[in-house]
């Protein structure tokens, strides 16, 4: 209510559809609804608000610069603020440079762009990866699989160079592909509790791409049987390179 002044009004007004989004109880509603409304509104200047989405949209400048430039989206920010994704956000306690993609992605869905949508594909997993690891499935007996610090992700070639170049301030008006580039993101320590993690990011050859895609599910024998197949490789080249995977932290398990 203090950041999205029109859900305030709507809920100082009583609207059935505003109270119900809050899933408060009545006598919560009640003790909401008899305070001060220019209290709840106070936000002198804009500045929480602003404060907030700057906050927010730190991760993505390079998305929105394109959603700017290339669809003159200029709401793109200040939209977010009375989004059903921000609500659902501040009800639930989700992280809101996470809930702010799944947004921006909603409304690429109206105008979609190829350029942009590869450009923030890449700034959400970013995002992931500075909140820590991925939930990954416990590789059984003789089983590896993608280690939780690591995540894939396929995009249109030159998305990482021009990622670097926008956040630079570089000009939104360039095409990305046709063809592809697959992307290894690495989540590292946080420099301390509550902070972001340090990422690294590495553009991958096809070879490599190719087995850890492969291990994004548990990677048995089998399974590696018919990958070394598939690449021409005997069984134990494919052992040995999947141990040094193993040793750098990009998988779990044991060959």
């Amino acid at each position: 209510m203090q950041i999205d002044s029109d859900f305030a009004g709507r809920v100082f007004e009583r609207e059935p559809a505003a109270l119900a989004s809050t899933g408060l109880s009545d006598e919560d509603l009640a003790w909401i609804q008899a305070a001060d409304p220019i209290a709840i509104s106070a936000d002198p200047g804009g500045r929480r608000l602003s404060q907030l989405l700057g906050n927010v949209v730190a991760e993505y400048v390079a998305s929105v610069a394109l959603f700017v430039e290339r669809l003159e989206l200029t709401d793109i920010v200040s939209a977010f603020a009375s989004s059903p994704e921000f609500h659902s956000a501040i009800r639930f306690d989700h992280s809101l440079p996470v809930i702010f993609g799944a947004y921006a992605a909603r409304r690429l869905e109206a105008t979609p762009d190829a350029t942009i949508d590869s450009i923030l594909r890449l700034e959400r997993v970013l995002v992931g990866a500075r909140r820590g690891a991925r939930a990954v499935p416990t590789p059984g007996e003789r089983e590896v699989v993608l280690a939780g610090r690591a995540r894939l992700v396929d995009l249109l070639a030159g998305s990482f160079d021009t990622l670097g170049q926008l956040a630079a301030g570089a000009s939104g008006a360039r095409e990305l592909g046709p063809e592809a580039e697959q992307l290894l993101i690495t989540t590292g320590p946080a420099p301390n509790p509550g902070a972001l993690h340090s990422i690294d990011v590495e553009v991958l050859s096809a070879s490599v791409g190719e087995v850890l895609r492969a291990a994004e599910v548990p990677l048995g024998p089998a399974g590696r049987k018919a990958l070394a197949a598939n690449r021409g490789v005997g069984a134990d080249e494919l052992a040995e390179f999947l141990r040094s995977l193993l040793g750098e932290g990009l998988l779990e398990g044991a060959v």
